[in-house]
């Protein structure tokens, strides 16, 4: 899909580069069963790693509830509700003849 979506500029129709795609959908499908790749990596570039404690911050208590005020995650965990809300809904009233 990746590379229909950048030969065929579809993008272009939403008014957005092919890269948010690759970056979006198929870099989060890829990656989303590594631990830790919620990580904003644009913002890992910008603090000042003194040493090891500078590392834990990053992946502390503090920085895991942050990610909790992101709406990618309540966006995601609304979807994923809503999709076994189908599911469930779909299978009650299934055809079995």
């Amino acid at each position: 899909a990746g590379v229909f979506v950048s030969m065929f500029d579809v993008m272009r129709l939403f008014e957005l580069q092919s890269g948010w795609f690759w970056q979006n959908i198929v870099a989060r499908m890829l990656l989303s069963v590594v631990p830790m790749t919620w990580l904003d990596a644009a913002n890992l570039g910008a603090l000042d790693m003194d040493g090891p404690g500078a590392v834990l911050g990053i992946f502390g208590l503090r920085a895991s509830y942050s990610t909790l005020a992101t709406p990618s995650l309540w966006v995601g965990a609304a979807a994923g509700v809503a999709m076994l809300l189908a599911a469930v809904r779909l299978r009650r009233w299934r055809d079995e003849g």
